[in-house]
């Protein structure tokens, strides 16, 4: 059922002219992708499930870098972000019903590390994330690290996790969707009607009071913006403005040190490039840098062609998909053959609960202004959305509702990725919780840290952490033995790295497999693990010759 449900909406993208007809004024491919499959899929799910013996949570797969992730996807127009929040919501079931067998020998040792450095990675983007939500709320990003930092050290030694985790699991969920009922009913407009108006602006436009066109506003992030109008911008502080200009073939580097006050004169074309700090003003009315042209583009974009649809979807489905198989928790012993212990119900209703409430306050976040997401990180369409919509009087008890869920996810996810590991060393190393497991915990917290010290896209660190999993993962669908597995893997993870770091170079038409390199890396370590099952039985044919 759930695979029918994805490759429902693999057509409905690839027929852009059915997922465009419009019901009640919002597209069918988003009514299929962000509503009907997700709630069939968690009802279909939490059945199955629901005489599951031992339940587990989903926590580890609702960090906070996949929800600021999907809203920032959602604000910006990606072609690709309903199928994102499709695959984001049946991923995780169809992991928890799709039982592997448990890896064993050098295959289990090869599956321990890339799993657990796939955890370090998750961590590494959820520590991110909250670093930068510190600075989108005025602090110091080192605060907000801090903060999350020592949250992570205290449940290395935390009691009564499982307890703890399904706490904050709650409040996380309630701290998402309870502020969507807020706006909805203070702005008069719910999701679906602020989507159909946000479709029919002919224009995005910068607000009429938006920060960045009255007293200007500061970029936290290094930014590239590209102007489609004549603009011109004001810098508010001295810096340095760096503008590359477009005269057919000819490519012009042009660089300005402006004091406060002084303006910059931009043609169509014109690409801008700015540091972090900078604070500028803009021209009202005028379009925003990187924003969709329209409101019809942003709804549907010219770039969801039938190739490009497909092999987004594809890519995000191998990744998530595979990054699930290893986040959550294995098939347990005693369970059926075809169900594994994995989500309870209400577990299966968390997660398309987060996915579509990700998705609503993106579309709130596009409604109120494309411009919120302006020169900040992912997270700021979260945080910002309350201040621009519905504003005063309610903008701060928001802002810190939204706060306080995305920490309460963060613990979730944190004390769910500490058990992974405990799980992984446990089966691995046939020791419980002791030395080892909190030696392995707290150099994946300090790696972690360490990384998040520096702005990261938020996306792209999710993306690589699931997609190694999804390489270490792939050998075990070729029925190959521990060898195979565990040469498939390495294989596969050095593939991986290759493909990601070469990721920005990579030529225009392999963007997908850059931005997504599990896409080869995993056939890659299926095919070395198969290969190994014939070369296995020769092996043993050669070995018994010998011995007779």
């Amino acid at each position: 059922m759930l695979l029918v449900l994805l490759a429902g909406g693999a057509l409905l993208a690839s027929l852009p002219r059915l997922g465009s007809v419009r019901l009640a004024g919002v597209a069918l491919l988003w009514w299929y992708a962000v509503l009907v499959a997700p709630a069939l899929g968690a009802l279909v799910t939490g059945l199955v499930l629901a005489r599951a013996r031992r339940p587990a949570s989903a926590a580890a797969w609702l960090s906070p870098a996949l929800v600021a992730s999907l809203a920032a996807h959602v604000v910006a127009g990606e072609p690709g972000a309903p199928l994102l929040a499709l695959v984001a919501c049946l991923a995780p079931l169809l992991a928890r019903l799709w039982a592997l067998p448990s890896p064993a020998g050098r295959s289990g040792a090869a599956l321990t590390m890339l799993g657990t450095a796939s955890v370090g990675l998750v961590l590494w983007a959820s520590l991110a994330v909250v670093a930068d939500l510190a600075r989108v709320l005025g602090g110091a990003r080192w605060l907000g690290l801090a903060v999350a930092a020592a949250l992570g050290l205290g449940l290395t030694r935390a009691s009564a996790g499982a307890r703890v985790r399904r706490v904050a699991l709650t409040v996380g969920v309630a701290g998402l969707v309870l502020p969507l009922l807020a706006i909805a009913a203070m702005s008069g407009r719910s999701p679906w009607e602020a989507w159909s108006a946000l479709a029919s602006r002919s224009a995005l436009v910068f607000r009429e009071r938006s920060a960045w066109v009255t007293e200007g506003a500061v970029l936290l992030v290094p930014t590239s913006l590209v102007f489609s109008e004549p603009h011109r911008i004001t810098a508010l502080g001295e810096a340095v403005f760096r503008v590359v200009e477009r005269d057919g073939d000819r490519v012009v580097v042009r660089e300005w040190r402006l004091a406060r006050g002084e303006g910059l004169a931009l043609r169509p074309g014109d690409r801008l490039d700015l540091a972090a700090g900078v604070r500028v003003r803009f021209e009202p009315g005028k379009r925003v840098p990187e924003a969709p042209l329209s409101g019809v583009i942003w709804a549907d974009p010219r770039e969801r062609s039938l190739g490009t649809a497909l092999a987004t979807f594809l890519a995000a489905l191998v990744t998530l998909a595979g990054g699930a198989l290893v986040l959550l928790p294995p098939r347990r012993d005693g369970d059926g053959p075809h169900v594994a212990a994995g989500l309870a119900p209400l577990g299966a209703l968390a997660v398309p609960l987060v996915v579509v409430g990700a998705v609503c306050w993106g579309v709130y976040g596009g409604f109120a202004g494309p411009e919120l997401a302006l020169g900040a990180p992912a997270v700021a369409s979260l945080a910002r959305l309350p201040w621009a919509l519905p504003g005063p009087p309610w903008d701060r008890a928001l802002v810190l509702t939204v706060l306080i869920a995305l920490m309460a996810l963060f613990v979730a996810t944190t004390s769910a990725l500490h058990d992974r590991v405990l799980t992984a060393v446990t089966v691995e190393r046939g020791t419980g919780r002791g030395a080892r497991v909190d030696v392995v915990w707290l150099g994946l917290l300090a790696g972690a840290t360490a990384l998040a010290a520096w702005p990261v896209d938020t996306w792209r660190a999710l993306t690589l952490a699931l997609g190694l999993a999804a390489v270490a993962i792939a050998p075990a669908l070729a029925g190959a033995g521990s060898a195979a597995r565990a040469a498939g893997a390495l294989v596969g993870a050095a593939v991986f790295a290759a493909l990601a770091l070469a990721g920005p170079g990579l030529a225009a038409g392999a963007s997908v497999v850059g931005a997504y390199p599990a896409l080869v890396a995993a056939p890659v370590a299926w095919a070395v693990a198969a290969l190994g099952v014939r070369w296995e039985p020769d092996k043993r044919r050669v070995l018994r010759a010998k011995s007779s």
